[in-house]
């Protein structure tokens, strides 16, 4: 049987950064709902760190075997409130994953959440229609 957990209104956005000589990039998604683009993530369930919200959340949102190697948290923003609907609290997180491994995704592997993906440099996220990723970016200090 499976086990129900309650979700929070608490919100882990995954900042998937993919490091290259060339520079980073960044993974953003296009949203089935709105046709807007962000950053993947979710909603934090009761009892459930941040942190683990993140991996759980990076397997559910991009749907390949992921080795727990080829993911690294690099650091947790300070939280704010979603500038779409204030009851939920967003908490941005810096992810890392091998170049080797972020070449290979293709909007195959998105959940049905999704219709494309994208690797953008930061100054390119401009051209986007987001909602609150320049935010999640300031958080983190990587603007």
């Amino acid at each position: 049987m499976t086990e129900y957990f309650e979700d929070t209104t608490d919100v882990a956005v995954l900042v998937i950064r993919n490091r290259t000589d060339d520079g980073d990039y960044y993974l953003i998604a296009r949203h089935r709902g709105n046709d807007f683009w962000e950053f993947v993530g979710g909603k934090r369930k009761k009892d459930e760190s941040i942190e683990h919200a993140v991996y759980r959340e990076l397997s559910e949102e991009i749907e390949i075997d992921w080795d727990s190697d080829e993911v690294d948290i690099v650091k947790t923003g300070d939280s704010f409130e979603s500038p779409i609907n204030p009851v939920y609290e967003l908490y941005p997180v810096l992810v890392d994953i091998p170049e080797e491994v972020a070449w290979e995704l293709g909007d195959e592997d998105l959940s049905s959440s999704h219709t494309s993906l994208k690797w953008i440099k930061i100054e390119e996220l401009e051209n986007f229609e987001t909602y609150g990723e320049r935010e999640a970016l300031e958080s983190l200090g990587v603007l």
